[in-house]
C-alpha cells in the first residue's frame, strides 16, 4: 500500500488514493455486510466472501456472518488509475 501511495503522490493524487483507504477502511469497521457484493460463501466457516470499490481502490474481503470479524485479503487499483 505504501508504493501505491508513492505512485499516487507522484501523480497528484495522493489525497484521492488516501481517502478511499479511509473511507473503505470506516465501511469495513462498521458496514462489512452491506458494503459491495458478495463472491461466494463459506457456509462452514461461516463466512462471506466479498468485493467492494471505493474509486481508485478495490478490495477483497471475507466477513464473518454472525460476529464482528472482517479478514482483509487485497487491496488492488482499478484499471486506468494510477498504476499505470
Amino acid at each position: 500500500m505504501a508504493e501505491l501511495a508513492k505512485r499516487a503522490a507522484s501523480r497528484g493524487v495522493k489525497d484521492g488514493y488516501l481517502n478511499s483507504l479511509r473511507s473503505i477502511d470506516y465501511r469495513l469497521k462498521n458496514e462489512a455486510r452491506d458494503f459491495g457484493e458478495p463472491l461466494n460463501k463459506l457456509a462452514q466457516a461461516k463466512l462471506t466472501i466479498r468485493h467492494g470499490i471505493q474509486s481508485p481502490t478495490v478490495v477483497y474481503w471475507a466477513v464473518h456472518d454472525e460476529k464482528p470479524v472482517v479478514f482483509v485479503k487485497d487491496f488492488l487499483l482499478l484499471p486506468g488509475s494510477i498504476a499505470d
